[in-house]
């Protein structure tokens, strides 16, 4: 009939549903979540016809992908006249079901009647392309801000035609006693549900996320399904996904692309990045001691971390929001939260900084490299023997602890310490930083294997390691402190 339904390839006809005297119509409609507003539109004007000529398959009920069709479903798909697919956002994902639907219909209708279509606005479905489709037009005004510029008058539209189609075959089906009124009747029925339905599809497109903006800095971790916080010392694993937005990339001085919005590390790249930037990995081990404080389930996390990054600002690191999916993968939101805590370098400022900085060096000094040092080379040894879990783990906590002071006051920025003491000093500074991080880290991947798996030969891995790390870094601490003493000397001077 002529409806001013578009057929988009002439060569490819939809054969006219021609059914028995006295059969229902067999609607099914098919659709992902988020569009349920408009099938339900459709099913509620499909009824309100007479729900007596109609038999209708709302697929309501969603099945995962890659399921089974059940039974239900097959029968339905079965016996329908009429495919119907919901439009908007059909490129996405979760309308792949709708192609294994509109697949089975196809081969089981093979060689009988039917009818495909889309209900769409702007995009056909990729699934649609060749079928008889319905459009969704503008109506009214306020419609223009989502369905487009140009408003229809109702009998031209494509959805008032469709219902019109409907009403002549359910006519045909079902011969009315007097026609004349009948047709009347479809007439008023497909122009209100015509509203109805491009009310409903405007109302969707009005809900659906236009843009997000993250006011603060942010901070995405997506990891596997590994219980990596079990570990004795636990760390994020170094597969894990990192996005960081184009905001956080200049907290911590990194370029990007100005077009880019954000950029994905691996977790490993993460800490690289950090560290060409900063010197130091203080910054990752905060965001790993705040996500594994959130886990497996705490509905509290850390968040007294913060620290000075290489844009000169200090920011609270705030898990703001912890995700859990079905197959155990984890997401973590991160906001960097600036603080008033700015380092100015100028007048006390900076003889406080440098006092502080004193302090720092010797508390390190008091744990590590005298004779009786907690953690020295003999007294871990002891400790070992006896319980090596326990003496590990307070080693960590104690050397993270004075790492998260030190980042706090901008200790553990490469740059802010050249500014702190000066270009001349520059050289001094990043040798210092390229001693000290090496064996660290060596060390604290020995202690992990240590907690991980306690054999000999991890214990002997270990305890080479510190000694190694106590060692290196005895000359590190005393040029660091004659750095801070001579940098003090003078401004106390002047």
């Amino acid at each position: 009939m002529a409806n001013g339904l578009v057929e988009v390839q002439p060569d490819v006809s939809d054969r006219i549903v021609a059914r028995a005297i006295g059969e229902k119509l067999a609607v099914f409609i098919s659709y992902p979540t988020e569009n349920h507003r408009i099938a339900q539109e459709i099913e509620d004007a499909l009824r309100s016809f007479d729900r007596d000529k109609f038999d209708i398959f709302l697929d309501s009920s969603r099945i995962d992908e890659g399921g089974d069709l059940t039974g239900t479903i097959e029968s339905a798909l079965e016996r329908t006249d009429y495919f119907i697919g919901i439009g908007p956002g059909a490129s996405r994902g979760n309308f792949s079901w709708c192609g294994m639907e509109l697949g089975y219909f196809l081969a089981t209708r093979r060689g009988k009647s039917r009818r495909v279509l889309a209900i769409y606005n702007s995009d056909i479905p990729d699934l649609f392309h060749r079928y008889k489709n319905v459009r969704v037009v503008p109506l009214e005004e306020k419609h223009r801000s989502e369905l487009g510029d140009e408003i229809c008058a109702i009998e031209d539209s494509h959805l008032y035609a469709f219902f019109c189609e409907l009403s002549e075959e359910v006519g045909r089906r079902f011969p009315p006693e007097r026609p004349g009124r009948y047709f009347e009747d479809a007439r008023k029925w497909a122009e209100t549900s015509t509203r109805s339905v491009t009310d409903g599809y405007f109302n969707t497109l009005q809900e659906r996320v236009k843009s997000t903006w993250f006011p603060q800095k942010r901070i995405e971790v997506r990891t596997d399904a590994s219980p990596f916080w079990e570990k004795g010392n636990p760390t994020i694993p170094a597969q894990a996904i990192v996005v960081l937005e184009a905001t956080t990339c200049g907290v911590l001085k990194y370029s990007v692309p100005r077009e880019q919005a954000s950029v994905a590390k691996s977790w490993k790249e993460f800490e690289d990045i950090v560290r060409q930037q900063t010197g130091a990995l203080t910054f990752p081990a905060m965001i790993t001691d705040v996500i594994v404080s959130a886990l497996p389930n705490n509905s509290e996390a850390l968040n007294d971390h913060s620290f000075l990054a290489p844009d000169g600002k200090s920011y609270r690191i705030l898990l703001v929001m912890h995700r859990l999916y079905g197959n155990g993968k984890r997401e973590f939101v991160i906001n960097l939260v600036e603080t008033l805590r700015p380092m100015s370098g100028e007048g006390n400022r900076e003889t406080s900084l440098m006092t502080a900085a004193i302090m720092l060096a010797s508390k390190y000094r008091f744990l590590f490299l005298e004779p009786e040092s907690r953690y020295g080379p003999d007294k871990i040894g002891q400790a070992l023997r006896a319980s090596s879990g326990i003496a590990i783990r307070q080693l960590l906590r104690d050397l993270d602890r004075v790492h998260a002071e030190a980042t706090k006051e901008g200790f553990a920025d490469e740059t802010a310490l050249v500014a702190l003491f000066g270009p001349a000093q520059e050289f001094e500074v990043r040798d210092l930083f390229e001693r000290f991080w090496p064996p660290m880290i060596a060390m604290k991947e020995a202690a992990t294997a240590l907690l991980d798996e306690p054999t000999d030969q991890t214990r002997e891995l270990f305890l080479g390691r510190h000694r190694s790390f106590v060692e290196q870094t005895r000359d590190v601490n005393q040029r660091f402190i004659s750095l801070c003493l001579a940098r003090y000397q003078s401004l106390i001077g002047n």
